[in-house]
Parts: structure tokens; C-alpha cells; sequence
């Protein structure tokens, strides 16, 4: 049966990953994907622009005792300034933060430019997954960039998948970056 993107991309995650790894969640929002990633790797970094992403990310995490994480509260494109070393897993939820300012919004400057970074930082046989939102303003200008940008991306290097159900007006998708 066909899933929803983030049982899709969750299902994808716990295939690839195994406890020794290290993965971003680098726009972790409520905590949600951080939340699922932690009990599956060594250690996630976590970063969001948002005070309240990272506190909300904090609670659930502490919560239940996870100390595998640390969270970075700046931009996803100063994910080089934190992360060093190869990472398994990339995890992108694009748009604004559920349940909060709307105008706060993730474009397609920075997050391509975090992109480039997280290719860079990528394991081979790692995953990078951008969740795309494309149903509030500035959501499609951000998809019609990352769509050309992965286009791009050199097929002996890359595998570079959509994921998206087209009989939805302004469904959700995925774009899944496999580094060969």
C-alpha cells in the first residue's frame, strides 16, 4: 500500500540506519523526526532558527530520557559550522513551524545552500529526505528550486527520487537523495 510522505520517509530511515550512525534533522520544528531518529542512531544533531522549536524538540526528547541529541538553535545552512564528520541520514521538513508564525518560512536560498553542505557530510549509501510543502506562499518557489537543484545532481554520484501523490492539489512531497 502507498503511504502518506512521513511514514514513507520514516520507513525509508529505519532501513538505512543503524545505532552507530550519526544523523541531522535539520529543521527539526516540534521534534517529531528527532523524536524518531534517537533511539535508532548514535547521535542526531538537531537545528532549527526557532527558540520554539528547540524547546519543543527539548521537551519531547528529555521527556523520555534521550541524551543522544544535541540541538542547535540557527540555521540549517550552519550545519558545517557544527557537523564535521560523515552522517548516514539528512532529514529536511520544509515550510513554517505547525501550530505557530506562518510567516516563518524555510526558501529555497538557504536550504539549498544547507544542501550542498549535507551532500558534502553524506556517507555513501546515506539518505538525504526533504519533505516539501508546497500549499502556503513561498512554498512552490522553494520546490521549483529544489526540484532543478537534485535534477542536477550527477546520476553516477546520486540516485534522486520523487515521492508524491499527484491527485492531490498542492499535495506534499518528497524529494530522496541516495549518494551511491
Amino acid at each position: 500500500m502507498l503511504q502518506k510522505i512521513i511514514p514513507f520517509y520514516h520507513q525509508l530511515l529505519q532501513n538505512c540506519l543503524s545505532f552507530d550512525d550519526i544523523v541531522i534533522d535539520a529543521t527539526c520544528g516540534n521534534g517529531n523526526d528527532t523524536l524518531f531518529l534517537a533511539p535508532l542512531v548514535n547521535h542526531v544533531y538537531a537545528f532549527d532558527i526557532q527558540e520554539l522549536a528547540i524547546n519543543n524538540t527539548y521537551e519531547k526528547i528529555s521527556s523520555l530520557g534521550f541524551t543522544n541529541v544535541s540541538l542547535h538553535q540557527t540555521s540549517h545552512e550552519n550545519l558545517d559550522l557544527v557537523v564535521q564528520c560523515p552522517v548516514k541520514a539528512v532529514i529536511y521538513n520544509l515550510g513554517y513551524l505547525p501550530h505557530s508564525d506562518k510567516t516563518i518560512t524555510t526558501n529555497e536560498h538557504s536550504t539549498i545552500n544547507s544542501l550542498q553542505k549535507a551532500l558534502t557530510l553524506l556517507s555513501p549509501q546515506g539518505l538525504i529526505i526533504i519533505a516539501l510543502y508546497i500549499g502556503h506562499p513561498g512554498g512552490k518557489e522553494e520546490s521549483i528550486a529544489l526540484e532543478d537543484f537534485t535534477s542536477q545532481l550527477d546520476s553516477k554520484q546520486y540516485h534522486v527520487l520523487k515521492y508524491q501523490f499527484t491527485n492531490k492539489i498542492d499535495a506534499p512531497f518528497l524529494i530522496i537523495i541516495e549518494k551511491k
